[in-house]
């Protein structure tokens, strides 16, 4: 029985199952995504489910720590160009998510410089001035950058 959900071994704490043939190499570990504690039953998605919960607005819990932190956007090496119009550039914003980690707070840096403090989830945006550009995200004992340009 495989939770189709979590696509592990069902558990006892699964609502659903369904029958599938693992060989017995590939067998999954045991469902921990669904847990019942004191009568009340919870599901636990992985981090890497953050903007999915976010954009369905569902009310459910991430496991941060399931995945290391991660900078899911912008990727590494994008290039991101400006409203040719200078009036337009005051909508601009480079949006930035990030995944993982092992505390409820980060610090950003931008550039070397701008510091600032941001609690999860770790989903902000960063002005468009042009040229190469570095964030930079420390969450507790881990970190994480990315490069990008705008022109």
């Amino acid at each position: 029985k495989i939770c189709p959900l979590s696509g592990m071994l069902a558990s006892k704490d699964c609502q659903n199952f369904v029958f599938e043939y693992v060989p017995k190499e590939h067998i999954p570990d045991p469902c921990d995504w669904h847990k019942t504690e004191d009568g009340q039953r919870t599901t636990t998605y992985p981090a890497e489910y953050q903007r999915w919960l976010l954009s369905a607005k569902k009310e459910a819990q991430l496991d941060h720590s399931s995945t290391p932190l991660t900078i899911v956007t912008p990727r590494q090496g994008s290039v991101f160009y400006r409203h040719p119009s200078d009036s337009m550039t005051q909508f601009e914003a480079i949006a930035v998510e990030a995944i993982g980690g092992d505390q409820d707070t980060a610090q950003v840096y931008y550039d070397d410089g701008q510091a600032f403090t941001i609690e999860r989830p770790f989903v902000f945006t960063l002005p468009t001035q042009k040229g190469k550009k570095t964030c930079k995200i420390v969450c507790g004992g881990q970190s994480a950058q990315v490069d990008f340009e705008i022109r």
